[in-house]
């Protein structure tokens, strides 16, 4: 009987252990969940941002790292629709603004030009339009 008592609290003990795991990788969930979100409205900011001064590598760069990120679905409606509208939008402004200076870096003939935006191809999923 006591044998028993003792094999009882072990069950019970490992069963509350068990519960304790499932919700600490819950939170660590969350909490992946709640650094992606925080990660993805930076980057959309600093992409906006770079873009409206004209800092083209800067923007491509938080361009590639936002698409970097591989969020969860909760993550992504944590950093909010805006924040993805936001991408998006400075995603396709700056690869239509490097792509055309791009191409008139290079019917211009401008090494500097073409040095300068031909990485950014790369970063924007656009290398296979470069030359």
């Amino acid at each position: 009987s006591s044998l028993a008592k003792v094999a009882s609290g072990g069950s019970r003990a490992s069963r509350e252990m068990r519960e304790l795991e499932e919700a600490r990788r819950a939170l660590d969930e969350e909490a992946d969940d709640v650094s992606d979100a925080l990660r993805l409205r930076k980057l959309a900011a600093a992409g906006a941002d770079a873009l409206g001064a004209r800092r083209y590598a800067d923007a491509a760069a938080a361009v590639r790292d936002y698409r970097e990120v591989r969020p969860s679905e909760r993550a992504v409606e944590m950093a909010g629709r805006h924040t993805v509208t936001g991408y998006e939008r400075t995603r396709d402004v700056l690869q239509r603004t490097v792509l055309e200076r791009y191409e008139e870096a290079v019917s211009r003939g401008d090494v500097a030009g073409l040095s300068e935006l031909t990485p950014l191809l790369g970063m924007l999923e656009l290398a296979d339009r470069g030359m």
